[in-house]
C-alpha cells in the first residue's frame, strides 16, 4: 500500500505563513519556523490532558504495617500497593498529543526541515543532496489516501508508558469504528489502516481514503472536519480543523 512505501522511504532518508500567505521555501525555514507549522498551524492540533489527582499528598507507605507484617502487606488498600510500585508523585501529570495532517505538504515540509536541521556536521554539498532526497519524499505522489500522526509528550514516563503501549499494540483491526474522521455535517470515513510509531518520530499513523460514496470527503466547501481516536478509555483524542485556514500556496492541503 503506498503509505507503507511513503513512510519507509521517511525511515531510509533519515538512517511561515499559512493560508492566505506565501511562505519561505521550506529550505530556508529556521527551527522555530518549522516547530510552528508542526504545533501551531491549521495542520496540527494539540489535546492537552492534565490528571490532578497526585496533587494532594498522601504517603507512600502505610504507617499502619510494619515491613514484616506480610499479611498486613497483603490487606493493604489496592490504591496504596500501586503507589508503592510507582512512587507517589505529588504533581499534576500531563500527557499531550499532537495530531497532524502528514499528507499535508507543509507538515511534510516542516518534518523534512527537522531531520535536515539535525544534519548538524554535514558540508554544504552533503546538505544540499540530504535536501533533494527530502524534496523528493514531499513531492511523492500519495494517491488517494489521507493520513493523520499521532505523537505524544508527557512530564512523567510513569504515564506516558501506558499510552505508548497502547500504541504499539493497537491494530487496523482493534481501530475499526473508533478511529474516524467527521465532517461538521455528520458523514463519517472510518480507519482503513494503522501504522505503529516509528523510530523517525513522526509517530502513529492513521490512514482514511479520500473520498466517500465516490465523492471527495473534503472540498473548500467543507467547513470543519474532526480527528477522534479512542484507543481504551483513558486514551481518547479528538481535535477539529477548520478547513478553510487549510489553504496553501493557493491549494486546499490536507
Amino acid at each position: 500500500m503506498r503509505i507503507s512505501l511513503f513512510i519507509v522511504l521517511l525511515a531510509f532518508v533519515t538512517t511561515i505563513g499559512f493560508a492566505q500567505q506565501k511562505p519561505r521555501v521550506w529550505t530556508e525555514w529556521s527551527k522555530k519556523d518549522a516547530e510552528k507549522m508542526l504545533n501551531g498551524s491549521p495542520w496540527a492540533q494539540t489535546q492537552d490532558d492534565t490528571d490532578t489527582s497526585e496533587m494532594m499528598f498522601s504517603p507512600t507507605n502505610d504507617p499502619t504495617v510494619t515491613k514484616t507484617s506480610s499479611v498486613g502487606n497483603a490487606n493493604r488498600d489496592l490504591t496504596t500497593r500501586g503507589r508503592d510500585e510507582s512512587g507517589a508523585k505529588n504533581t499534576p501529570l500531563s500527557m499531550r498529543y499532537r495530531l497532524r495532517f502528514f499528507t499535508a505538504r507543509p507538515i511534510r515540509e516542516a518534518f523534512a526541515r527537522m531531520i535536515v536541521l539535525q544534519q548538524q556536521n554535514a558540508d554544504e554539498g552533503k546538505l544540499r543532496a540530504f535536501a533533494e532526497k527530502m524534496q523528493g519524499w514531499i513531492d511523492a505522489d500519495l494517491g488517494d489516501i489521507i493520513v493523520m500522526a499521532m505523537t505524544v509528550e508527557a512530564t512523567d514516563r510513569r504515564i506516558s508508558g501506558p499510552v505508548e503501549q497502547a500504541l504499539r499494540s493497537a491494530t487496523s483491526e482493534t481501530l475499526k469504528g473508533k478511529v474516524y474522521l467527521e465532517r461538521d455535517d455528520g458523514k463519517r470515513l472510518d480507519i482503513i489502516q494503522y501504522e505503529q510509531p516509528t523510530a523517525d518520530q513522526t509517530g502513529a499513523k492513521f490512514v482514511f481514503t479520500r473520498s466517500l460514496d465516490g465523492k471527495p470527503f473534503i472540498t473548500p466547501e467543507t467547513e470543519g472536519v474532526r480527528f477522534v481516536a479512542e484507543f481504551n478509555d483513558k486514551l481518547k483524542v479528538n481535535r477539529r480543523y477548520k478547513i478553510a485556514e487549510m489553504m496553501y500556496n493557493g491549494k486546499l492541503e490536507y
